[in-house]
């Protein structure tokens, strides 16, 4: 049962990670090192793209898993209990 809510928590904090790079007016570009990264602000098209593919494809994703993680969570804890119950 840990293992499971931990692969939960692990796929909602990437799903979460992509919703906010989509959420985001300005593109951070990841390149070789610290030293050669750059910012640069999101065009209207790509705001609207980006905002577009975060609520049709992302957030449907990290509700479910929302849910999901809190339902495990949940199971978890009332394992938790009934075997300290049961001892």
């Amino acid at each position: 049962m840990s293992v499971l809510l931990v692969l939960v928590l692990r796929l909602y904090s990437g799903w979460g990670y992509i919703g906010s790079r989509l959420q985001s007016k300005v593109i951070e570009y990841e390149e070789t090192g610290w030293y050669d990264g750059d910012f640069e602000q999101k065009t209207d098209a790509e705001k609207a793209r980006d905002l577009f593919l975060y609520r049709s494809n992302v957030k449907p994703v990290e509700e479910r898993l929302k849910k999901f993680s809190l339902g495990v969570g949940g199971a978890w804890v009332a394992s938790c209990l009934a075997l300290n119950l049961a001892t």
